[in-house]
């Protein structure tokens, strides 16, 4: 979200000639394109955060048990060859 915040204040030339955020502007009412930009990324924090907790929540357990998998199949590489 910080990159697009930075772009979009830094580029207003580029982010001007978006027909998507064109027509979100002029549907807003609001009399700066910054502000307009910058409360639309604020409203996309809470739904961005929530998205990358259920994704954490879900792919930490997925790692451990690919760890596990890797870490088992290490150790009877390890009695086959004897090696360590």
């Amino acid at each position: 979200m910080g990159t697009f915040a930075v772009i979009d204040n830094l580029f207003p030339a580029i982010v001007s000639h978006q027909p998507g955020k064109i027509d979100g502007f002029r549907a807003s009412g609001m009399t700066s394109a910054a502000g307009y930009l910058n409360a639309t990324l604020l409203a996309a924090v809470p739904g961005v955060a929530l998205l990358l907790a259920v994704a954490g929540a879900f792919l930490a357990p997925l790692g451990a048990i690919v760890d596990e998998e890797i870490g088992a199949t290490k150790a009877h590489w390890r009695r086959v060859t004897g090696r360590r």
